[in-house]
């Protein structure tokens, strides 16, 4: 949100919705996991490996960006 509309409100608001959403997929994702590994049978895909990682990057550069866009801003007042 910060990067589109290069407004400080924009990227408070990016910051402070990009940790909770991160939480909450990640979080998804983890319930399901949980939940098909106390099946009797249970084989982990060699993707979800892949995809827990690149969730965590995403939702770690769209902190940075967030807080590194807010920090800008502020620093321009």
């Amino acid at each position: 949100m910060g990067i589109i509309g290069r407004s400080g409100w924009l990227s408070i608001v990016g910051w402070t919705l990009s940790g909770p959403i991160a939480i909450g997929i990640l979080a998804a994702f983890t319930l399901a996991d949980t939940k098909r590994r106390s099946a009797p049978i249970y084989t982990s895909p060699g993707w979800t490996k892949l995809t827990y990682g690149v969730v965590i990057a995403i939702s770690i550069i769209g902190i940075v960006v967030g807080a590194l866009g807010f920090a800008f801003w502020v620093g321009r007042l």
